[in-house]
């Protein structure tokens, strides 16, 4: 799969209101503290998921470069879907870098 540029969502816009490809919509609290982002599926734009970011003092979440208009998270990012027996199966896994979401 050939590289996907991100696109981003307004203030007022929803991800599930929208289907293209590599979209993604950050979490801003009042304050201005981002706190992640959602995203659609790079390759098809059908699924959704979610990445949150480090915070200090609390355990997990991904590293970000604090670049809202080309942002570059660590580590990869896998997307994974129902499988239609109770469990889950990776769709998508890659990294977004540079604003860019690249396929592993």
């Amino acid at each position: 799969m050939a590289p996907v540029r991100a696109s981003y969502l307004a203030d007022g816009e929803s991800i599930l209101d929208t289907k293209v490809p590599g979209a993604l919509k950050y979490w801003a609290a009042a304050s201005g503290y981002v706190g992640g982002f959602s995203f659609r599926c790079p390759c098809c734009g059908e699924h959704w998921g979610s990445v949150r970011f480090q915070r200090p003092g609390v355990p997990g979440g991904w590293q970000w470069d604090k670049n809202l208009q080309r942002p570059t998270v660590n580590p990869s990012i896998a997307l994974s879907i129902g499988d239609g027996q109770g469990g889950a199966a990776e769709h998508w896994h890659g990294h977004l870098v540079a604003g860019e979401w690249r396929q592993c």
